[in-house]
């Protein structure tokens, strides 16, 4: 049987824009760069992203009652994501984030959470109500809304997945209920900690920061290409990476996470075996170009771990 998750995020639109560079205050400059936009939000791509292993994901959002929001609702029923639990605020857009690229200078990001930070306990409760396995957060929204639902779902003793990212300045994860797995990418683990994880010994100080901030069975540390290390509160573990070419990563991290929660749920929450399935659905990722179209299916991930054990 499937696993039946509930998650919880933002749900938006991203709009990607590359310029040669980036205008001065008061000044308008014309460039030969490109502009883009496709569904956003780190919780809407998971979702998608678990479908395509074979989850029954139900999405709790906001979307705001514009041409956005009615482009998403139908994108995640497309996608095969259950959608009852989404939302609609009438009053403020949907979300929407901004990325700024100029040449050789890192990426600036602007998001405008809009109708994603306007969901309340009584719309958790009522996604609730279709008795999920496990619950997958993402850190967007309303962090006080994240934690009531990490509350509820440890009254119904449910498994909680939490990915942290991105980060920002106000970050406080103090009261936040008990977490089964967190995971991090190696900028978050070193923005949070102060650690940056760059072999086995700062990982497993990395994991030992992280323990301080969060209570949680298992941290998982996302190295790229050097695959990944989950720190269990005592041991330091490491989950070889597939080497394969590398077309586009930017979709790495969500089909890691989702391959690595239906896998958990799937085996009996053996997490070393997890993260493996993880490892497997990133590097079958970064092999195409797009988000969307480069999350793979389960038979996908299952046929390449096939042909890398014999």
């Amino acid at each position: 049987m499937n696993p039946r998750i509930l998650t919880l995020g933002a749900a938006g639109m991203s709009m990607a824009v590359q310029m040669q560079k980036m205008p001065d205050a008061s000044q308008t400059i014309l460039t030969q760069g490109a502009i883009s936009t496709q569904p956003g939000g780190i919780a809407g791509a998971l979702s998608i992203a678990l479908a395509r292993q074979g989850a029954d994901v139900y999405l709790c959002a906001r979307l705001g009652n514009d041409a956005n929001g009615a482009r998403l609702s139908k994108f995640y029923m497309n996608a095969n994501v259950h959608t009852q639990y989404i939302a609609v605020n009438p009053d403020l857009p949907t979300y929407t984030s901004c990325h700024f690229a100029e040449k050789d200078t890192p990426c600036r990001t602007a998001i405008f959470e809009g109708a994603a930070a306007t969901l309340t306990p009584s719309h958790i409760d009522n996604a609730f109500s279709m008795m999920p396995q496990a619950l997958f957060m993402t850190w967007e929204g309303n962090p006080q809304i994240l934690k009531y639902a990490a509350s509820v779902a440890e009254e119904h003793a449910l498994p909680v997945f939490l990915e942290i990212s991105p980060v920002t300045d106000d970050i406080d994860l103090s009261d936040m209920p008990h977490v089964s797995v967190l995971t991090v990418n190696e900028d978050v683990a070193y923005a949070l900690t102060g650690v940056r994880p760059s072999g086995t010994d700062s990982c497993l100080m990395a994991g030992m920061a992280l323990q301080k901030l969060l209570d949680a069975d298992y941290y998982i540390i996302r190295l790229g290409k050097r695959g990944a290390h989950i720190y269990d509160g005592i041991y330091c573990h490491s989950v070889a990476p597939f080497v394969v070419p590398v077309a586009d990563s930017s979709g790495a991290g969500i089909a890691f996470n989702a391959a690595l929660a239906h896998a958990y749920l799937s085996n009996g929450g053996d997490i070393l075996e997890a993260a493996r399935y993880g490892n497997a659905a990133g590097a079958l990722t970064v092999q195409k170009n797009g988000l969307y179209k480069s999350l793979p299916t389960l038979e996908e991930t299952e046929a390449f771990l096939r042909s890398r054990t014999r």
